[in-house]
Order: structure tokens, then sequence, then C-alpha cells
């Protein structure tokens, strides 16, 4: 997906880059990730959310080996300009991007569960 601000084009590049620059700046690991859809503090979701867009906008300047001359502040500034949608078609193409093969979904759903945890049988269950 491609972004123009103040006139200059952008790819954002998701995957692995994308995830270790967002987690490099929130000095978080991959369960990080989940602030990107928490509700419940909306303040830390929308830093989560132009954090990670911001994220695949310096993988993309790094891949495409071009300067990364826009800012953070300027990417606040021009979503909060840009047509109604954009954030919710943005965030879409970072849902279906791709990690290690997988769409991001599909990776965060097969991962396994923490060892250790045995599942009771509720009380109702009889032998």
């Amino acid at each position: 997906m491609n972004i123009t601000i103040k006139d200059k084009n952008y790819r954002l590049v998701w995957g692995m880059g994308a995830i270790e620059i967002y987690c490099d700046t929130l000095e978080c690991d991959l369960d990080g990730l989940a602030m990107i859809e928490d509700v419940s503090q909306p303040l830390k979701q929308l830093k989560a959310m132009l954090t990670i867009v911001y994220a695949a906008i310096k993988n993309g300047c790094e891949i495409d080996n071009v300067e990364c001359d826009v800012t953070y502040r300027q990417l606040q500034e021009w979503l909060d300009q840009a047509e109604q949608g954009t954030a919710d078609n943005i965030m879409q193409d970072f849902a279906q991007s791709k990690i290690f093969g997988k769409t991001l979904s599909e990776y965060f759903q097969t991962q396994p569960e923490e060892t250790g945890k045995v599942k009771k049988k509720s009380a109702s269950v009889k032998s």
C-alpha cells in the first residue's frame, strides 16, 4: 500500500521489519501489538496505530533505500486531514499483511498456548 504525504509517496511495508521497529519504539514485545486493538485505552490505541503505520513507512524507506523525510507529527496531521476511512483502510492492509508466510491473524492464532496449564473438567462432567 502507498500513501502520499506532503507530495511524497511512501510505501507501507509491514512484516517483521515494521513489527521490530514498532516494538523497539514502544519498548514492547510481540504482545505489544495487542495495543492496536485495545479499545479500552483509546489514547494508547491511537499511539499504537500511528506507531505501526510510521514503522511501516520507515521500513519501506529502508528497504527501498530512500530517505524517510516524514516525521511522526506530519503523519499524525496527514491522518487527521485524510478522508474518512483512510485509517481503517491502512489498518486493514496491516491485518492482511504477512509474517513468516502467514497473515498476521493466522500467525497469531496458531501460536502455541502457554505450556503447563491443564484444563480442569467442569463440575457437571461425570467420569
